[in-house]
């Protein structure tokens, strides 16, 4: 797996290559966390500097309108590696 990002300052001095094909976002762009919410990468800047880093979060998302779930296991499948729990509906909730 690619080093996550660790600041915002990576997010601005990250390129992508004007041939190419698709502007999709590659496995390996999401795995480094470059699709993120810049907010998190922010947060995270926060923590470091006021030495919390290591403090436990929890996250809850409630969405706003009707919608089905979907990929369930493609988180599944990213966050495999990582010291958490996960909570969520099933697929296609």
């Amino acid at each position: 797996m690619n080093k996550p990002i660790s600041s915002v300052n990576e997010i601005k001095n990250y390129s992508i290559k004007s041939n190419r094909k698709f502007f999709s976002a590659t496995h390996e762009e999401i795995e480094k966390g470059l699709t993120t919410d810049i907010y998190f990468v922010r947060a995270q800047e926060i923590l470091r500097y006021l030495r919390l880093e290591n403090t436990i979060v929890t996250a809850e998302i409630f969405p706003r309108k009707d919608g089905v779930f979907a990929g369930v296991q493609e988180v599944c499948n990213l966050l495999k590696d990582k010291k958490i729990k996960l909570w969520s509906l099933e697929e296609g909730e």
